[in-house]
């Protein structure tokens, strides 16, 4: 009986809360996702964030293919009406300039002190060259804000409606 009277009150509970939404409003998704373009090819590996102008925010990472499914939380897709969105990609070299080995041995003279420290400078400078070569992002900055990237959609509850080709632009 206590497994049955538990079981009656959870469902009870899951049925009062998921029709509350904030403003006693349901919440409404549909399936949405696209692809991903950045001159002419697929992104792949980009983070897709859709920020609804009323519902909680929706998120994908592009496959191979540049392709996205979004997903809010546990839900598929995306809640419907206009949506603000961002696209980023995650930065493949987060770690700092790698340090040169000089072994393990402290310099015995002043000679072998003043090899070793010009040897850690010539490294030093390489290292900064190629970091300020190196490019920070894959696509530029201003996609991976949505008060910036000029991006926006809206969710419709025809999901067909709902694949979208996002060609990012430099």
């Amino acid at each position: 009986m206590n497994d049955i009277l538990k079981t009656v009150g959870t469902a009870f509970i899951c049925l009062c809360l998921s029709g509350c939404t904030g403003g006693g409003d349901d919440l409404k998704v549909a399936p949405a996702g696209g692809v991903v373009l950045y001159k002419g090819g697929p992104l792949a590996g980009a983070n897709v964030t859709f920020m609804p102008d009323k519902g909680p925010l929706a998120m994908a990472v592009t496959d191979m293919k540049g392709e996205f499914k979004l997903a809010s939380g546990g839900l598929k897709g995306c809640a419907l009406g206009p949506a603000k969105v961002a696209v980023s990609v995650p930065n493949s070299d987060d770690s700092g300039p790698a340090v040169p080995a000089m072994g393990s041995s402290s310099p015995k003279t002043a000679a072998e002190f003043s090899e070793m420290s010009q040897k850690m400078a010539e490294a030093t400078i390489a290292s900064q060259k190629e970091a300020s070569t190196k490019k920070k992002s894959l696509i530029p900055s201003k996609y991976k804000d949505t008060t910036t990237s000029g991006l926006s959609y809206t969710i419709s509850s025809d999901a067909s409606k709902n694949k979208f080709t996002i060609d990012l632009k430099d």
